[in-house]
């Protein structure tokens, strides 16, 4: 079995470590830089307490060609990359399986269009890696857990051999009924979030502490939620539903409890690293917004927070 990994930054550097070292046959696409870096060094993954530092060897690939063959490629990039990595994607046509791993509001339909709806899946890294120089970081001790779906639902007969592929590989996978559901739902948090922690001047601590940023932060994160119910968008996964149950004197604590959510980490360390992809996804609800006559002042605020960000 063939793997290509689409990406070399944190995401892909890891995904490509770790299935290597699971022997599988594994490929990384980087460019410039990156591609310098890797080609002397190596994919270096360390763990974020220093226990443990490991060098994997990769194949590397600069360009992904019409004819170049593989099983599967996972394409970890951010969604403000996808419009470069696509044409690519579509004219390779000797890779039945794309998986896109990362955030997408915007939903399958481009993807769909370019390279049809047969090659495409879902998904969502929900583990910790962060790039350190030419070192990708990682938490030890921390099983790394992929969310997977499949555009028809339910867990197909590909869905059930690739989550085979990936636990063999030591992954824990996460099949969701409704991948693009799940992710429009996600950057419901992910962008209110990103809007208050740019108030806030990128300082968790100063963010903790200002009630007005986190009041404003959690009426986004209802009001995007409610752009998803009216919508008939499934809000999955259902537990998002507590946000709009708090009350109006709890929403300061309960707020600061979303700071600490794990699958929210990556908006608060990344802060800059992920601006641009913030952008493009932040446009992108708006356009969901955009369907429903909603008034979404909150949310608006925020956005403008991204953007001018």
């Amino acid at each position: 079995m063939r793997i290509l990994v689409y990406g070399a930054g944190p995401i892909g550097s890891y995904l490509a470590g770790k299935l290597s070292e699971s022997k599988l046959d594994v490929t990384l696409l980087a460019r410039g830089g990156r591609l310098r870096s890797l080609s002397r060094y190596r994919v270096v993954l360390k763990t974020y307490e220093g226990v443990e530092t490991t060098r994997v060897r990769v194949p590397l690939l600069e360009r992904l060609g019409p004819e170049d063959a593989y099983d599967l490629v996972m394409v970890a990039l951010g969604k403000n990359f996808y419009s470069g990595a696509l044409p690519f994607l579509a004219a390779n046509i000797s890779t039945p399986n794309v998986l896109f791993v990362g955030n997408n509001v915007e939903g399958p339909g481009e993807m769909v269009r370019l390279l049809g709806r047969e090659r495409v899946l879902l998904g969502f890294p929900e583990f910790k890696a962060e790039l350190d120089g030419r070192e990708v970081e990682y938490a030890i001790g921390e099983k790394p857990s992929l969310r997977l779906g499949d555009l028809n639902g339910g867990e197909s007969e590909r869905l059930s051999w690739l989550k085979g592929v990936l636990e063999g590989a030591g992954f824990e996978v996460n099949v969701s009924p409704n991948m693009e559901a799940w992710l429009k739902c996600h950057a419901s948090l992910v962008l209110p979030l990103s809007g208050a922690f740019i108030r806030a001047g990128r300082d968790l601590d100063k963010l903790s502490k200002d009630r007005d940023a986190l009041v404003l932060m959690l009426k986004a994160m209802r009001e995007g939620l409610g752009v998803i119910k009216t919508l008939n968008i499934p809000v999955l996964p259902s537990n998002l539903r507590r946000i709009e149950q708090v009350p109006n004197m709890l929403t300061g604590t309960y707020a600061r409890r979303l700071l600490k959510r794990r699958d929210l980490e990556y908006v608060l360390e990344s802060g800059e690293k992920v601006q641009e992809e913030m952008r493009v996804l932040a446009d992108e609800f708006q356009e969901l917004k955009a369907s429903t006559s909603l008034e979404t002042p909150a949310l608006d605020e925020v956005t403008e927070q991204i953007r001018s960000g």
